[in-house]
């Protein structure tokens, strides 16, 4: 239908409520045969898929299922609303699909409909091995139908599952059978192999294999992907820079992502805020808990990684109980036991609250996330919580982070390693290894709050607090500091400073001394800017 090929031209030019509006209109005028009907799902299905509007897409899928009459039919409505939808929704509609095919005898969509049920969302019950028998069985389907879809789609649920299991090499290699040989394919096809290479970009992050994010995505330009998929790519490529400390670079990446689908523009809040917190005079006001609750939906990763960027939010807010969605969130995940994406809320938790983490944690070791950076996490999580020798394990840590380019990961560990030192002189070095750290990075507040964390003698070329961090809200000031700066910002000198407050004219000048360094450095008469 001319239609139809109009609607996936403007999905892939990003116009996705005309696309839509295209394939409502033609809905509305168009015969009730089944062929007609399968022709249009399929297009509905691609536009929400290229686009990311999944919303959209189940709500005419819906009333697409309302004209249809045979079973096979409302089976592949059914099924394509159901991989469209999220966690919530999933299931009862898998279900209504493979009803439906097994009243058919429709070999194809009770496969399709196997592989919707084994895809994991936002958990792994009743088990992997379950789903992967799901799996093998679609597969099989697949091969005797010769039906690549299919095919491509059993593979990248194997790999979704082997990586949720912890089994990385069996699932990278997974991954990579599906994209590496594929050229060209139907719009269907090139569908699934583009979103096994989003996955796989996801996996690689989760592990640690920062560099090879780029090196997947160049090797699959070729694949029609849409617009959802190109936010993918960006978005992606900004939490690799997010764990390398790039904030600006990420930040730049997320900005042009306007108009973009529900879960993209979810994520790319998240990361926003991510490095915001980094270069930013506050704290956004944002609480990030519909965007968790969206991206939890969708992906037991995305949803990990906005709960510990939601809960370094609140404690930067200096709200009581920043982290006190994570742990629910963790026993939540302890049922299904997946090796896979859960690590960050670990280590925001010990680092916020650890006693709750060792709590939490106790049954949880056993299914670690799998993966060098995992491993890593891990001893970092242990060592937070006390069951490490802390200052060499905060120095292997540290060492294991710079190792991978995560420089920022590097010097939050070896910061609490100067806090741990069984010696001045060995926190001294922890502290000015942190520093030099952190000025491999844009991580601005913190590398802040470690100078005000101690002072040291001022030498050339030594660390200054950035300019954006230059503010009395997020100095640490105490009470009689920011009385004694109000005061000199109005003009008044330090005896008129010691009369007023009722103090000697030296305490007046260390009071001033220690606020100068707070604010990163400042004259007495840059002061005025804080009034």
């Amino acid at each position: 239908m001319d239609a139809c090929q109009r609607a996936l031209g403007l999905a892939l030019r990003r116009e996705t409520e005309a696309a839509f509006d295209l394939l409502d209109t033609t809905i509305a005028a168009a015969d009730t045969a089944a062929d007609t009907v399968r022709h249009l799902t399929e297009s509905i299905f691609l536009v929400a898929r290229w686009t990311g509007d999944y919303r959209r897409g189940v709500e005419i899928l819906r009333r697409m299922l309302e004209r249809a009459d045979d079973p096979t039919t409302r089976g592949w409505i059914t099924v394509r609303m159901a991989i469209l939808a999220g966690a919530a929704e999933d299931t009862e509609l898998t279900a209504a699909a493979l009803g439906d095919f097994t009243i058919a005898g429709d070999d194809a969509g009770q496969a399709m409909s196997m592989l919707t049920m084994a895809f994991p969302k936002s958990d792994l019950l009743p088990s992997a091995a379950f789903r992967l028998e799901l799996v093998d069985a679609a597969r099989a389907v697949g091969e005797r139908l010769a039906d690549p879809v299919i095919v491509a789609r059993a593979d990248g649920a194997q790999a979704a599952l082997l990586t949720y299991e912890g089994d990385n090499d069996a699932a990278d290699a997974a991954y990579r059978r599906v994209w590496e040989p594929f050229r060209v394919g139907s719009p269907l096809l090139s569908s699934e192999v583009a979103n096994v290479v989003l996955n796989h970009s996801l996996a690689l992050l989760s592990w640690g294999r920062l560099r090879e994010v780029d090196e997947v995505w160049d090797r699959t330009r070729h694949i029609v992907t849409g617009p959802r998929n190109r936010d993918w790519h960006a978005l992606i490529r900004a939490t690799a820079m997010i764990h390398l400390g790039q904030y600006r670079a990420a930040r730049d990446v997320v900005a042009p992502l306007t108009n973009a689908s529900e879960e993209v523009a979810a994520f790319g809040t998240v990361l926003n805020v991510a490095a915001g917190l980094e270069l930013s005079a506050t704290a956004p006001d944002l609480d990030l808990a519909a965007e968790s609750e969206l991206l939890e939906g969708r992906s037991m990763q995305l949803g990990a990684m906005a709960r510990s960027t939601q809960a370094a939010l609140r404690a930067v807010r200096g709200e009581p109980r920043p982290h006190r969605d994570l742990g629910p969130t963790l026993r939540r995940l302890a049922a299904s036991r997946p090796r896979f994406g859960w690590d960050c809320i670990a280590v925001t938790l010990a680092e916020l609250a650890p006693g709750e983490a060792d709590e939490v944690l106790t049954d949880m070791w056993d299914f670690w996330p799998a993966g060098p950076r995992p491993a890593v996490q891990r001893l970092f999580t242990e060592t937070l919580i006390g069951r490490n020798d802390p200052y060499p394990s905060f120095v292997e840590v540290a060492d294991r982070f710079e190792a991978n380019g995560e420089f920022h990961s590097a010097a939050r560990a070896m910061a609490h390693a100067s806090r741990v030192a069984p010696s001045g002189g060995e926190s001294l070095v922890a502290h000015r290894r942190a520093l030099d750290l952190y000025r491999l990075t844009d991580a601005e507040r913190s590398m802040a709050n470690l100078l005000r964390d101690r002072r040291i003698r001022r030498e050339p070329g030594s660390p200054t607090i950035p300019e954006s961090q230059r503010h009395a809200v997020n100095a640490g000031l105490t009470t009689r500091e920011r009385q004694v700066t109000e005061l000199a910002a109005e003009g008044l000198t330090g005896r008129e400073i010691a009369l007023n407050l009722g103090i000697s004219q030296g305490t007046v000048r260390n009071h001033l001394q220690h606020a100068r360094e707070k604010l990163g450095g400042l004259s007495k008469r840059d002061f005025t800017r804080f009034k």
